[in-house]
C-alpha cells in the first residue's frame, strides 16, 4: 500500500492510520490522531513554501493542547540547541 502513495498528504495520511492502529494496541493515553494529521499537513505546505524558516512554527500538542512557545532564535540561526540555552532564552 504505501509503495502507491502518490504525495505528501497521501503519505501523511497513510502514516497516521498505521500509528492510530498501533495505538489501539497499546495502553497509551488518549492522542488527537486528527489534529496529528492536520499538523503534518500544515507542516508540509509551510516547508514547501520556504524551506528556510518552515521550523520556525508552533503547534499544540495532541495530547494536551496547549500551544508550544516560538523558538527565541529563527532555526537557521540557533546553533546552541543545548536546553540551557533554549530555557534561559524562553524566560525572557
Amino acid at each position: 500500500m504505501e509503495e502507491k502513495l502518490e504525495n505528501p498528504e497521501q503519505m501523511i495520511d497513510f502514516q497516521t492510520e498505521y500509528t492510530k492502529e498501533l495505538h489501539g494496541l497499546s495502553d497509551y493515553p488518549k492522542i488527537d490522531f486528527e489534529l496529528i494529521r492536520k499538523h503534518f499537513k500544515e507542516w508540509e505546505h509551510h516547508k514547501v513554501e520556504d524551506i528556510m524558516t518552515y521550523r520556525n512554527k508552533s503547534f499544540s500538542s495532541p495530547v494536551t493542547g496547549s500551544v508550544a512557545p516560538i523558538h527565541h532564535t529563527p532555526w537557521a540561526s540557533a546553533m546552541d540547541d543545548s536546553s540551557k540555552t533554549f530555557l534561559n532564552q524562553s524566560k525572557k
